[in-house]
């Protein structure tokens, strides 16, 4: 549905991918395509080290998230 770059204030080396995702499936689909393993690859040679995290938020309830 959406997605953000941001670069962390304190360590410019640091880039933060936010993604919003429709459904869960939505985002798995897109782990498992093509244009995600080119983002990977290119994470592979341009980063001495890379870090993917995946944090998988059920609902958005005013400033509550239930978290899975």
């Amino acid at each position: 549905m959406s997605s953000s770059l941001y670069q962390d204030v304190n360590d410019t080396n640091v880039f933060h991918l936010i993604e919003d995702w429709a459904t869960q499936n939505s985002m798995e689909g897109y782990i498992r395509s093509e244009r995600f393993s080119v983002l990977m690859g290119v994470l592979k040679v341009l980063c001495a080290e890379a870090e993917v995290k995946y944090q998988l938020i059920t609902s958005k309830l005013g400033n509550k998230i239930t978290e899975v």
